[in-house]
């Protein structure tokens, strides 16, 4: 399998400029710079952001789609959605502060590609 076959989500809400807000939206560019390295295509469904933080996912290669409807749950299924959409043999979440996932990849899809699922 070619890692132009996998996709990667995730959704971000970070509304505030607070410290924690800048924290996550600057580990979530992390995830898309690691993404992005290993040849992995990641979609942002973004809840609400001022700032830098969207034009800089836009600048960095990754998929920024604006949450449609309000809520943790809408986001997580508009971004499966909009990921099914771009026909890609697997599709992978994650939380978009969690970038030392992506190293993790070809470990995390192996029962898929060997069809080892039980």
């Amino acid at each position: 399998m070619e890692k132009r076959d996998i996709i990667i989500f995730t959704s971000t809400y970070y509304p505030s400029d607070s410290s924690t807000d800048k924290i996550r939206a600057e580990l979530a560019l992390l995830t898309l710079k690691k993404s992005k390295e290993k040849g992995y295509e990641i979609v942002f469904i973004d809840g609400g952001y001022k700032g830098s933080f969207l034009s800089e996912i836009r600048r960095n290669g990754g998929i920024l789609i604006k949450q449609s409807e309000k809520g943790l749950g809408n986001a997580r299924r508009q971004g499966f959605r909009e990921a099914y959409n771009k026909n890609k043999k697997v599709i992978l979440w994650t939380e978009p502060e969690k970038h030392d996932l992506i190293r993790s990849i070809p470990l995390i899809i192996r029962p898929l590609l060997e069809k080892k699922l039980i």
